[in-house]
C-alpha cells in the first residue's frame, strides 16, 4: 500500500496545489497572524489490495486538488504519521502527538525553515530520549518569504 501527496508549488501565483491519497495527517498551514488550517483533502491509499470496486459510489476513490495561496510569513508542514505516532521512550502507550507537533510549530512560526527543522527535531529526540524513531519520519517545512 502506498500513501502518497503531491503538491505543486506555483512561485509565481505563490500558490500551493495538491492531492492526497491515503497521508491521513493533514498539511498544517500556519498563517502569517498564528492561525492554523488542517489542509484537510483525502483519498484512499494507491493499493491493489483495496477493492475500489467496493468504492464505486464514493468520492473516497475521486481524487480532489486543493490549492492554497500562501501570503509572506505563512508556514506550510508536511508530514507522515510516523512522527505523530512515536511513543514515548517513558511510557510506550502515549505518542508524541498532533497537539505537541502543533505547539512547536506556533512557537516557532516567526522562525526560518531551517531553524523550525531544528526546534522540531529537537523537541522530537527529547521526546524519544533520543532512540531511532519506530516508523517512517519525513516532514518538510515550507515558509513563504
Amino acid at each position: 500500500m502506498t500513501c502518497l501527496l503531491i503538491g505543486v508549488y506555483n512561485k509565481e501565483n505563490r500558490t500551493f496545489a495538491f492531492s492526497n491519497a491515503g497521508i491521513h495527517i493533514p498539511p498544517l498551514l500556519i498563517d502569517n497572524q498564528g492561525k492554523l488550517n488542517k489542509l484537510e483533502n483525502g483519498g484512499v491509499p494507491i493499493s491493489t489490495a483495496i477493492a475500489l470496486e467496493n468504492y464505486q459510489d464514493s468520492s473516497i476513490i475521486d481524487y480532489q486538488e486543493q490549492k492554497v495561496s500562501l501570503k509572506s510569513g505563512d508556514l506550510l508542514f508536511i508530514t507522515t504519521d510516523g512522527i505523530i505516532e512515536e511513543r514515548s521512550a517513558a511510557n510506550d502507550q502515549q505518542q508524541y502527538g498532533l497537539k505537541r507537533l502543533t505547539a512547536v510549530l506556533e512557537a516557532e512560526r516567526n522562525s526560518a525553515a531551517a531553524e523550525i527543522i531544528r526546534a522540531v527535531n529537537q523537541d522530537f529526540k527529547t521526546y524519544s530520549n533520543s532512540r531511532v524513531g519506530q516508523d517512517d519520519i519525513t516532514f518538510m517545512v515550507f515558509k513563504q518569504k
